[in-house]
């Protein structure tokens, strides 16, 4: 992006020198055809000093205008814009005649100092004034479009820390709170569900602060949030992750923990044909999740509209703008997380 930029405004530098540098040109012939015509000689390093000098003062005076444009059309004084330009285009176009003047004295024809002649330069000086107008305005234009990537990238990532930093303790507290219950039943079982849970709050911290982590990362942090919640009696033998992944690609980290979590705190999982299913795929150009779960009516209002959904919701719309379709529905018992990704 850094270097498309610097190309953009190297090439808009480059079209302003070559601007001056054609009128320089046609200047120089117009003049080198024209004044022998009207049996004006000059010699030819008096007619280079002149065009120098001439091409010299026309530079400033496009600029100036963008100049006023700028602070005249934010200050909406419109007529104030072209009555200061339209009088700095006549005051130039006759400081020009003076400049024939000076520079081309011999022999002057009738026309010198004439109104047609003092008003000769101005076309072009609105055509070169729209010329480089044009070249500023894209200059201004891709700039702006840098400085507005770049703000939408700071909001991004402003929002994205927002939304990490909201899954940390909510799954602290359902960690806890697991961990608490199995204190009192296992507490040999508790013990290593200390280590567990450590690694897991290393990898939240850790890794997901980062901007991508390999597939096989997230799926062992899967792992062990699994590995921690099945030493809960109603879960044993409950939940099943099946893996396929047969290409090592990089994803957001956390986004798919809170439909397990979503899962276990909203399914049913009291009767032998309860059960939480998980299956992740991934290849080189696509990667599908899908989480399936049981549950019961009236056991929550609305498990599709929660706080961790609409948290993975928007960290999707933020990571994969136009990059992922998220389906879920809830139905005959049976509550479905489809998700893919567009790698």
């Amino acid at each position: 992006m850094k270097n498309r930029f610097k190309k953009i405004l190297l090439s808009d530098t480059i079209n302003h020198w070559l601007v001056w540098m054609i009128y320089f040109f046609i200047s120089w012939s117009f003049y080198s055809e024209y004044l022998p015509l009207n049996k004006i000689d000059v010699s030819p390093l008096r007619l280079f000093l002149f065009n120098c000098c001439y091409i010299g003062c026309f530079i400033p005076i496009p600029y100036i205008v963008i100049r006023w444009k700028k602070h005249l059309f934010h200050q909406q004084r419109y007529l104030l814009f072209f009555f200061l330009v339209a009088l700095l285009f006549v005051a130039s176009s006759s400081f020009f005649a003076l400049l024939d003047h000076l520079f081309l004295l011999q022999n002057q024809p009738k026309w010198f100092f004439t109104m047609g002649h003092l008003l000769s330069r101005l076309p072009y000086l609105i055509i070169l004034s729209l010329i480089i107008n044009w070249i500023q305005l894209r200059a201004d234009y891709h700039i702006q479009r840098k400085q507005q990537a770049e703000l939408e990238k700071l909001k991004n990532e402003a929002e994205l820390s927002m939304l990490i930093a909201q899954i940390s303790p909510h799954f602290l507290f359902n960690a806890l709170n697991n961990l608490n219950s199995l204190i009192y039943t296992n507490p040999k079982q508790a013990s290593g569900a200390v280590v567990t849970l450590s690694d897991l709050l290393r990898y939240v911290i850790y890794e997901g602060s980062k901007d991508a982590v390999p597939i096989h990362a997230e799926v062992e942090y899967l792992q062990n949030f699994i590995a921690l919640n099945v030493m809960k009696k109603r879960l044993e033998n409950k939940i099943a992750f099946s893996v396929n992944i047969r290409s090592e690609v990089f994803i957001q980290p956390l986004i798919f923990i809170n439909f397990l979590e979503n899962a276990i705190k909203h399914g049913s999982l009291e009767q032998d044909s309860d059960f939480i299913s998980l299956s992740l795929y991934a290849d080189d150009q696509q990667l599908v999740f899908q989480c399936k779960n049981t549950y019961r009516f009236g056991l929550s209002s609305d498990t599709t509209s929660g706080v961790g959904i609409r948290n993975v919701k928007n960290r999707l719309h933020v990571l994969y703008p136009n990059k992922h379709q998220l389906n879920i529905q809830a139905e005959n018992g049976h509550y479905d997380v489809h998700l893919t990704l567009n790698l």
